[in-house]
């Protein structure tokens, strides 16, 4: 290899060692602004994903359902979220125990399931995650987004005899786009036997 090639690789490498920061700072300003991140909580030490997708590679080792549950309190729920999302989680930890996290999949009207995953690299955080959005509105159950934001207003849950998750949260969805313009999501709280209320926020 020649002077000028030795000289020019010399600058090539120096280049990429400066790119290398840039692009990581890049990376990181990309995160923060994503205001769909969030970050979801543990359930009976399940991570648990509601209307949200996992950032962790992972696979899925199985599907649990509550259809022929045989359970009173769930019966006489009427579907509440936190039961069914309970009733999910103890299936799923009785079918296979490697299971580490729980896709839900809340359907009113139809029944109520969920993905048992298995992450693919044990040594991360497997709390991240990406929130879906409806009619503009991203939604928070069971999580809490990482982007800054600003409180804009509480929202009270209807009184219904169809208690299932999916219809009180496009009611709280309907709801908050009504009322507070600016919203670009909002943090539900639903209680089991108690009152559901949602939190409109802006980032």
């Amino acid at each position: 290899m020649g002077y000028n090639s030795r000289k020019n690789m010399k600058k090539f490498t120096i280049a990429l060692l400066l790119m290398f920061p840039l692009a990581l700072a890049l990376s990181q300003i990309d995160a923060q602004n994503d205001i769909s991140l969030c970050r979801v909580t543990k359930n009976s030490g399940i991570y648990t994903f509601t209307d949200c997708e996992p950032i962790s590679e992972y696979e899925v080792i199985g599907e649990v359902s509550v259809t022929g549950v045989e359970s009173r309190e769930l019966q006489n729920s009427l579907g509440q979220y936190q039961n069914v999302r309970d009733e999910l989680i103890k299936t799923a930890k009785a079918a296979n125990g490697q299971v580490e996290g729980v896709l839900l999949t809340l359907v009113t009207g139809s029944a109520d399931k969920a993905h048992m995953v298995k992450f693919k690299n044990s040594e991360e955080n497997h709390s991240l995650a990406k929130a879906k959005r409806y009619r503009g509105i991203y939604v928070f159950c069971d999580s809490d987004p990482i982007t800054q934001f600003e409180y804009l207003g509480n929202l009270k849950g209807k009184h219904t005899l169809i208690p299932q998750y999916c219809n009180l949260r496009d009611d709280f969805v309907k709801k908050c786009a009504k009322k507070y313009k600016d919203a670009k999501g909002i943090v539900l709280h639903l209680v089991s036997g108690g009152k559901d209320t949602a939190e409109a926020i802006k980032f």
